[in-house]
């Protein structure tokens, strides 16, 4: 048996390409990690191939502030902009070339 934690992780929005539809983190996994007392924030976005509804439904927060998050993950880097200091990141990329 898993034992039960509590925290909060975000999912970042796709944004270092305007027409990334991937996501880091899908509803029925936020399923998952809520059940275990993880509070799971989703960034909004129109372009994700998953609607904010099935987060919300997972039982995921739909919000656009992450900074309460310790975990943040998406999908290829992050601008450095928009890194929040004290984090912990989780990226992930598939690389298709020719």
């Amino acid at each position: 048996m898993v034992e039960a934690n509590t925290g909060t992780i975000a999912v970042l929005r796709e944004c270092k390409n305007k027409w990334e539809r991937r996501c880091s983190i899908t509803p029925n996994e936020v399923v998952q990690i809520v059940a275990l007392g993880i509070k799971v924030l989703v960034q909004p976005s129109t372009n994700r191939c998953y609607s904010e509804d099935e987060f919300a439904e997972a039982g995921a927060i739909i919000q656009e502030d992450v900074s309460e998050a310790s975990v943040i993950f998406g999908v290829k880097e992050v601008p450095m902009e928009n890194l929040l200091d004290n984090k912990t990141y989780f990226f992930f990329s598939h690389t298709i070339k020719a």
